[in-house]
């Protein structure tokens, strides 16, 4: 009866003890290993999102990056200041606000002023400008005609002894294909206009033409952005008359203090804008096409900074790869 008891009763029990113990033991490790899966899973995820994101920041700063350095490689541009009136009451306090922000541009000579007399610049004055690169051009008002003009003016620059330009302002609505003929006799190479609407001519055109034109427009009536919104992304080059000649001196300095300030501003943004004359940005686009790289200064530091971004993006893919490969 006992060992019956024993081998029915009780090591039936015990082996269910034992059973129910080695189950308890490894439902424990099964238990454990979810967990520390599910722990693993969680710190994965996470730092998933984490690298995520530091790859979003950084995709988004190459970006940026990429395109500041694609804006700056685009062709550099000019915007040239035009003064049609040599006064000596404006002129010389313009041209020395010029002088300060290092700049120059186009004096213009009238029928009715030339440096020297009494109401214009001395010869001296003018001398020394274009002797520290400023440049001239004849201004056509369009009362006469413009053959005499160009005689009448020939005439008083040579007796001057000043040299006889090659550009010629001509005001709004008088250019004419018809003058090509007496403009080459003239050797004027390059005429400033108002643009034609009706005119289709592109930038490029106008640039290689015989005579070369360039756009006129006036800074002072808010002119100033449609024409630059012309060569920023294509390159190029415009004039600009940038202050009204008031019979108040001082609302004439106005305006063009308001003009150098907003284009300091324009040239310290965007080193691809250059204030200058029409042989000064000549002279630019010369040093472009040698292979000189003038638009953008800071060529080597902008291709350093992407080629680490893009080290830092690739690192980080890496280390998704690794997690995602764990995960696995």
């Amino acid at each position: 009866m006992k060992r019956k008891w024993i081998i029915h009763i009780l090591i039936p029990a015990v082996l269910c003890i034992i059973g129910i113990l080695c189950l308890g033991t490894e439902y424990k490790k099964y238990q454990n290993a979810v967990l520390t899966e599910s722990t693993n899973l969680r710190e994965a995820s996470e730092k998933l999102k984490e690298l995520d994101s530091q790859k979003e920041d950084l995709q988004k700063k190459l970006e940026d990056l990429q395109s500041e350095y694609s804006g700056k490689n685009k062709p550099a541009y000019a915007v040239i200041p035009v003064f049609t009136t040599p006064d000596k009451d404006v002129f010389p306090k313009v041209a020395e606000l010029l002088k300060s922000y290092q700049w120059n541009g186009i004096i213009g000579l009238t029928k009715e002023m030339i440096p020297g007399d009494e109401e214009a610049l001395s010869t001296e004055e003018y001398d020394e400008l274009m002797a520290s690169g400023w440049q001239s051009a004849l201004c056509w008002d369009g009362e006469e005609d413009l053959s005499d003009f160009l005689r009448d003016m020939k005439s008083r620059l040579t007796k001057a002894k000043m040299s006889f330009p090659d550009v010629l302002v001509i005001k709004e609505g008088f250019y004419s294909e018809s003058y090509r003929d007496l403009l080459k006799e003239y050797e004027i190479e390059t005429i400033i206009c108002r643009s034609d609407p009706t005119d289709n001519s592109s930038a490029e055109d106008k640039a290689n033409g015989s005579p070369k034109r360039v756009d006129l427009c006036d800074w002072y009536e808010n002119e100033l952005d449609l024409n630059l919104s012309k060569v920023q992304d294509e390159g190029g080059a415009f004039c600009t008359v940038c202050y009204n000649y008031y019979d108040d001196p001082n609302e004439s300095l106005k305006d063009a203090t308001g003009f150098f300030e907003y284009m300091w501003d324009l040239n310290y943004e965007d080193r691809r804008c250059y204030v200058t004359n029409l042989d000064g940005y000549a002279r630019i686009l010369e040093r472009e096409s040698d292979g000189v790289f003038v638009t953008n200064r800071d060529s080597e530091a902008y291709t350093e900074q992407i080629a680490e971004l893009e080290k830092e993006i690739e690192a980080i893919d890496r280390q998704r790869e690794a997690i995602l490969g764990t995960g696995e």
